[in-house]
């Protein structure tokens, strides 16, 4: 467990020094939130030394990859962000964990998808999207908010 602890804050620092001159802009672009958190909330998620291994392999990797300005005041960044999006696959898949906000990205475009007819039925669009709006909203909130009480949103 110290081990564990010690890996933890070790990467806490590292992203901490990494990010220190990012604007809330740039920290938000580059997913800083997710990646603090999976550091400290993901480990304790994880049953098997394996996987354990893996993820801390991983994650070590994608801060190796953490995007530096470049002489423009540019950051250089496609590689970085596909390693996020590939670790949140992961996670996904593996072990059930979810970024803040997941359900309601997902279910809100459908249920604009499931309005749109219903507002064709009636013969006004502009009735059924903001139902089928409402209805993706509401479903995406309500699977947001079980995730966040069974504790596994990142």
């Amino acid at each position: 467990m110290q081990d564990i602890e010690t890996w933890t804050s070790a990467q806490l620092a590292v992203l901490a020094t990494k990010t220190q001159l990012l604007t809330t802009k740039e920290a938000k672009t580059y997913h800083v939130d997710f990646i603090g958190n999976a550091i400290r909330k993901v480990p304790s998620k994880i049953t098997e030394e394996v996987d354990l291994a893996h993820f801390q392999s991983k994650l070590e990797a994608l801060l190796t990859l953490f995007p530096v300005k470049n002489e423009n005041n540019k950051f250089i960044d496609k590689a970085y962000l596909k390693a996020v999006n590939e670790l949140k696959i992961e996670l996904q898949k593996k072990h059930n964990l979810v970024s803040e906000g997941y359900f309601i990205a997902i279910f809100l475009p459908l249920g604009v998808a499931i309005g749109l007819p219903f507002g064709l039925l009636f013969k006004n669009i502009a009735l059924g999207l903001p139902i089928g709006l409402g209805i993706g909203l509401a479903i995406g909130a309500s699977l947001d908010q079980k995730a966040k009480k069974e504790g596994r949103v990142i």
